[in-house]
């Protein structure tokens, strides 16, 4: 996956192309453009369109339109922490929630649950996305100057988990604390290249020539609104740091410093300011062989980066009405194919039903058919004859039939129900004599009954009882009881009777019904 990070640092645009395969990110090209050179919208969109391939774009706000709120939940859940969010939120902005788009992340541990929360207004987001329309592209994704600085710093120097970085932009610069590898403070400063330029302009004589200025050997230049601007930048730049570190609570000596951007026409800006916190940070320099430009692309850089990052950390504040056209576009002929693609599998799918249906209608209606022709065949029934009717038809008219015949069904079971065996067990005078007795088990098998081609089968019932009786002497009558039989149990079938301590299992055969008799008779 190929994206581009676009920094607008007027008079520059900064373009980062940068790409990520399975879990490497690679740098691709670095460009910056000046707005002089970009008089056709035409050559802004062949920055960011690559072999007729229309690239993801990934820009940010700045760090004076981002607020970000740390706080501690003790819980261990996430879900609790998410609908504790807006409580906290709506404590710390005197701004309705619903004109704020936040970002909330998690980190769970044992004692509870830290929250990094990254705040904007939906008007100063809006204002970002109508300035980088001004400049003919409309990004997917919107990040943070901050955030694209962490991300820089993950990048060029891994082994720095914390370090603070400093970025000179054109209009304003920005102070980044990263602890852990994650950003936890930053601090945005009005004052930038464009301050520093124009005051130099300011100690220039009318009609001189303009040079680059070598700011190591400036003591030794008469450059008073210069060196005036440049202290104020340096005392600035200090505030920040010093107020980040001593929010974190770590001794400032063991924080690397990071300086990034680019000097133009101020060389050596970099080391010049590196030695101003020289006694309170270590200043140093990643090492970029193939890119030497790399640190005055940071941000756009950072913003590729943080829109190829896979943590679960990168930020996205085009959220619900910001969400980019393209994208709902892109959900809607999503929604459009699973909505074709279910509708032709539904469709399939009755087809399918209606197919099996009717097969096995015709199975069953053949069936049928054969069980009227053996039914004719034995009992001497007309048989009616088979015609293009359903099988539910069938199975009417030959139900029909029956019941005007008004004659004997053999099919029906004269053997006692399920129903009647309990009955018979809750009605026996032997099992309800008022001793304790725990019926275990109940089982009801049905051993013979008639069939189509053995209409003469005889019904047979067999149970199956498991009980638990306290009192031998019960037992024994229970037993005698049922060798003897009565009008439920047949005597002269087999009776089965096992003891084992107070537990007795019995099985034995069930009386045939006389209601076929005498409907027969």
């Amino acid at each position: 996956m190929q994206i581009i990070g676009i920094e607008i640092d007027p008079p520059f645009i900064h373009l980062a192309r940068a790409e990520r395969r399975k879990k490497k990110v690679r740098i691709l090209k670095l460009q910056t453009f000046d707005f002089q050179d970009l008089s056709e919208q035409a050559n802004v969109k062949q920055l960011y369109i690559l072999e007729k391939e229309r690239l993801p774009l990934v820009s940010g706000l700045p760090a004076k339109d981002l607020l970000l709120r740390r706080f501690f939940l003790k819980t261990t859940k996430r879900k609790i922490a998410l609908k504790t969010l807006p409580f906290h939120l709506e404590s710390q902005t005197f701004l309705d929630l619903d004109k704020i788009i936040s970002l909330p992340f998690f980190e769970l541990s044992k004692e509870g649950c830290e929250v990094s929360s990254f705040s904007t207004t939906k008007t100063l987001l809006e204002g970002q996305l109508n300035l980088c329309k001004s400049h003919s592209f409309d990004p997917e994704r919107i990040s943070s100057i901050p955030m694209a600085l962490a991300r820089f710093l993950q990048r060029s120097a891994p082994e720095q988990t914390t370090s603070l970085i400093f970025h000179i932009g054109s209009s304003s610069s920005t102070a980044v604390f990263v602890e852990k590898g994650q950003l936890k403070a930053f601090h945005g400063i009005p004052l930038g290249l464009d301050h520093l330029l124009a005051s130099l302009k300011k100690d220039k004589k009318t009609g001189e020539k303009e040079e680059n200025i070598d700011l190591l050997a400036l003591p030794d230049l008469g450059l008073t609104h210069f060196k005036k601007e440049v202290s104020a930048l340096k005392k600035e730049a200090a505030k920040a740091f010093f107020s980040l570190v001593e929010t974190e609570n770590i001794p400032p000596k063991k924080i690397p410093l990071l300086i990034t951007g680019q000097g133009r026409k101020l060389l050596h800006l970099e080391e010049f300011l590196a030695l101003g916190f020289a006694e309170s940070f270590s200043h140093f320099l990643p090492e970029e062989k193939e890119f030497p430009d790399l640190k005055q692309h940071a941000v756009s850089l950072g913003f590729a980066l943080d829109g190829l990052a896979k943590d679960g950390r990168s930020l996205q504040f085009r959220q619900k009405e910001f969400i980019p056209l393209k994208h709902l576009r892109k959900l809607a002929a999503s929604f459009l194919l699973l909505f074709l693609i279910s509708t032709s599998f539904a469709l399939a799918l009755h087809r399918y039903t209606q197919k099996e249906s009717a097969k096995k209608n015709s199975s069953l209606a053949s069936l049928l058919d054969l069980a009227i022709k053996k039914d004719s065949d034995l009992l001497h029934r007309p048989f009616p004859p088979a015609a293009s009717e359903s099988f539910e038809t069938r199975l009417l008219s030959w139900e029909k039939m029956l019941v005007k015949e008004g004659k004997p069904i053999p099919y029906l079971l004269k053997a006692p129900s399920v129903a009647d065996a309990l009955a018979w067990l809750s009605s026996h005078p032997i099992l309800n004599s008022g001793e304790e007795i725990d019926l275990i088990t109940f089982e009801y098998e049905l051993v013979k009954y008639p069939k189509i081609d053995a209409w003469q089968e005889p019904s047979l019932a067999k149970v199956h009882l498991e009980f638990q009786i306290p009192s031998h002497t019960l037992a024994r009558k229970l037993h005698e009881a049922l060798l003897k039989g009565d009008h439920f149990v047949n005597p002269s079938q087999e009776i089965v009777w096992e003891a084992k301590e107070n537990s007795y299992k019995t099985s034995f055969y069930l009386n045939p019904l006389s209601t076929y008799d005498k409907k027969a008779s």
